[in-house]
């Protein structure tokens, strides 16, 4: 539930109140921000792995430090683009 507090409140915080520079964003854009603050939030509760429908593992405890964005980057695009259909605009 934690978790999907942050997602949701990432996205009501956005719409209330949108920072800088992202005012403009996809919809792709939207739900990348809001699944890295729930990203955030797992690594912040200490889950040992955390995976979005489909199986993209976004998150493991064993990874190391240094790998987290070489392996959850790629997983959220992933789930976003195959599973969720969203897709990432060139940027103009």
């Amino acid at each position: 539930m934690e978790i999907a507090l942050s997602h949701v409140g990432t996205h009501i915080a956005d719409l209330r109140n949108p920072p800088a520079g992202i005012a403009n964003l996809s919809f792709y854009g939207i739900e990348f921000r809001a699944w890295q603050t729930s990203l955030m939030n797992v690594v912040g509760a200490n889950v040992k792995f955390f995976t979005l429908p489909g199986g993209y593992t976004v998150y493991s405890q064993s990874w190391p430090s240094s790998d987290l964005n070489k392996n959850a980057v790629p997983a959220l695009s992933g789930y976003l683009a195959n599973w969720v259909g969203l897709t990432n605009p060139p940027k103009q």
